[in-house]
């Protein structure tokens, strides 16, 4: 539920999403990297009814996709569905990255600036680049790639906010720090409780994070155990009554909190690897930054790679 359960106030309009009904505040959009994330933000999608853009279809390393299960949450909070929505299977984006797809990646970016523009969106919230999972670090990218993109094409200074995954919601509710915390009054909060326990895909994380056990025989590396269990055994289920969006400045979209160096995903990945579970350890440096690179590149107008057709596929 970590990845799978997490609210943005328009700080740059005064706009409170605490306070505010949803029909007196332009359109959201929800761009999430894998299927169940929408959950860990369930009352902000039930209150705000965002439309919904998903990269993966969440089959992951077990080859199955989820999107329908995030189908019938969305549809049940009264949100839509986007145009770009489970495009790829996880393992295509994972390809593209060690093969140095950047075009891939360009595509998206553009192709997401231009359904903002088309749907008349005012903000946009999503995964936080935490580290851990290289597919929610290099979507992030394109996300601030994309409202980069609005605003050169626009003069829209769109507002842009992410959410942790794999920490407290509100260990990043700080002085000084754009953003708002929503506190989910009992309804909301069994609500949302009870839909991510019903997702089917995603019960052992739900009970994972809950309790803060992780029992994947792969993780017989005890540093590796020690590392996951500092994260996941961080909350308890209180903690996601509170859901919390940083708002990130254009001048610095990744926020004050970079992540780890080397990144947990590259630590696990060696593990994977040792295990034969992999072939290749997937690199910050060597497969994220060449993809970072080409996204600068198209933003600042000079020039990305070329267009890839997984893309559009």
């Amino acid at each position: 539920m970590v990845r799978a359960m997490h609210v943005a106030s328009d700080a740059s309009s005064g706009v409170d999403l605490r306070s505010a009904p949803a029909s007196s505040k332009g359109r959201a959009a929800l761009v999430i990297a894998h299927p169940g994330h929408e959950l860990t933000v369930h009352g902000w999608l039930e209150r705000e009814r965002p439309q919904v853009f998903v990269l993966t279809d969440g089959s992951g390393r077990s080859g199955v996709a989820r999107l329908q299960s995030t189908t019938k949450v969305i549809l049940a909070a009264g949100a839509r569905t986007g145009s770009i929505y489970g495009r790829l299977p996880e393992n295509a984006v994972y390809r593209a990255l060690l093969g140095g797809d950047t075009g891939l990646f360009v595509s998206l970016a553009e192709e997401l600036a231009e359904a903002l523009v088309q749907g008349g969106f005012d903000r946009v919230a999503g995964d936080m680049e935490e580290g851990f999972n290289p597919v929610h670090d290099i979507w992030r990218m394109v996300v601030n790639a994309a409202v980069a993109i609005v605003k050169c094409r626009t003069g829209l200074e769109m507002p842009n906010y992410d959410f942790s995954l794999f920490r407290r919601q509100d260990a990043h509710d700080l002085p000084g720090r754009a953003g708002t915390r929503l506190e989910l009054d009992e309804g909301a909060f069994m609500r949302k409780l009870a839909t991510a326990r019903a997702y089917p895909e995603l019960a052992p994380e739900v009970v994972a994070v809950i309790e803060g056990t992780m029992d994947d025989p792969i993780l017989g590396d005890l540093a590796i155990r020690e590392k996951v269990r500092q994260v996941l055994g961080s909350f308890g289920m209180e903690a996601f009554r509170i859901e919390y969006f940083r708002q990130l400045q254009s001048a610095n979209p990744r926020g004050d909190e970079l992540a780890p160096d080397p990144p947990f995903y590259e630590v696990y990945g060696e593990v994977l690897v040792a295990a034969g579970r992999y072939k290749e350890v997937l690199r910050h440096r060597a497969h994220l930054l060449p993809v970072a690179e080409a996204l600068r590149r198209l933003t600042t107008g000079e020039g990305g790679a070329q267009t890839s057709a997984a893309a559009k596929a």
